[in-house]
């Protein structure tokens, strides 16, 4: 009855816990969404395990920070014979990416349909995808290519037509030996991939004796877990490290990885600066409506209610009003975060295809043990 009767007294608080709870259910999403993999893998899908370079770099100004690179450093070759080394692994496959993209006849540059440009990269990597092959053969020597059977479809090449390629080098002729299409999940890949021989892939790379990453075959019935731990005890000293599931995208897709982490940073100071302004205006509101009910109060002592009552009574009505801002600002805070996930890409804060992550289990799998 009281909770009824006085009402108006907490229309402030109900307004400022439901748009609090809107927000910080917004910004919440949008930290999980940093928290969790943005973009599922596409051509690492194929391997359980993959092995990327240090993601970081200490700099002492007074006192030492971290710093992000924009990117996995590459890793020496050399790390290849102690992965293939490792109990449980089939096969260490190394993995190099360089700008790659074809040219039209008016030497015009091919976007390649995806999120980013194609990319190039060695035919041993194409068992990571895993690529199978749909039509000709793999490339064997310099001047071949296979394009993955999107891009082929897009530029309209076959097995034996003649294509430019703009890589690293003078923009020249190759010759398309074979499509091959993706088989690691649905839908098209950010980045189209054209496979070059590895003895040229690597001269187009540019960074002798060096690779972006080694994807992990296992053997059957190896625990993925188990063998990143051996993996990474094999490595220690080297600076590069395993990564298990949606975290192998921290290795393909550089421009996710450095958008999760400002997603996260961004999500976490203001959803804390939102939660420490709610604070502070609630609590200012709930201190009028009990200062405008002093003379209530006041009876309510006269005839005989102990503080104790008084305080459970405040306390219930708080709770009730708490309680339902939070619920009914919950779903539509879920509405604001995918929009302002929307304003990230329309701004160019995080890519476009950046997935919005909503729900226990992608949070609680970050925190899960390996």
């Amino acid at each position: 009855m009281t909770l009824r009767e006085r009402k108006a007294g907490l229309v402030g608080a109900f307004v400022a816990l439901l748009g609090a709870s809107m927000l910080i259910t917004a910004f919440g999403v949008l930290l999980q969404s940093g928290l969790g993999p943005g973009v599922a893998v596409q051509r690492y899908a194929g391997a359980p395990v993959v092995v990327g370079g240090p993601e970081s770099f200490k700099v002492t100004e007074g006192k030492t920070k971290q710093r992000p690179l924009d990117r996995p450093a590459p890793l020496d070759r050399a790390v290849l014979d102690r992965v293939a080394a490792v109990e449980g692994v089939r096969r260490a496959v190394p993995d190099v990416g360089f700008p790659a993209r074809l040219v039209d006849g008016r030497g015009r540059l091919d976007a390649g349909g995806g999120e980013q440009p194609s990319a190039g990269h060695g035919w041993a990597a194409a068992a990571l995808g895993p690529f199978e092959l749909t039509a000709g053969r793999e490339p064997r020597q310099a001047g071949e290519v296979v394009l993955d059977a999107r891009l082929a479809a897009r530029v309209k090449a076959r097995p034996g037509q003649r294509v430019r390629v703009a890589a690293t080098q003078e923009a020249r002729e190759y010759t398309v030996t074979g499509v091959a299409e993706w088989r690691g999940g649905n839908g098209a890949l950010r980045s189209a991939a054209l496979f070059f021989s590895d003895a040229e892939a690597e001269a187009l790379y540019g960074h002798p004796g060096r690779i972006d990453a080694v994807g992990v075959l296992l053997a059957p019935g190896a625990d993925p877990g188990q063998a990143a731990e051996r993996i990474d005890r094999a490595l220690a000293g080297t600076g590069a490290g395993t990564r298990l599931g949606g975290d192998r995208g921290r290795v393909e897709f550089p421009d996710v990885a450095a958008a999760r982490s400002d997603l996260v940073e961004l999500a976490a100071s203001l959803g804390a600066t939102v939660l420490l302004i709610t604070m502070i205006v609630v609590a200012s509101t709930l201190a009028l409506a009990v200062h405008q009910r002093r003379r209530e109060l006041a009876l309510l002592r006269a005839v005989a209610a102990t503080p104790r009552q008084i305080v459970r009574m405040l306390a219930a009505e708080v709770l009730v009003v708490a309680l339902t801002a939070s619920v009914l600002g919950c779903l539509p805070g879920v509405l604001v975060a995918k929009a302002l996930m929307g304003a990230l890409g329309a701004i160019g804060v995080i890519p476009a295809d950046f997935a919005v992550s909503a729900g226990p289990s992608r949070a609680w799998s970050r925190c899960s043990p390996r």
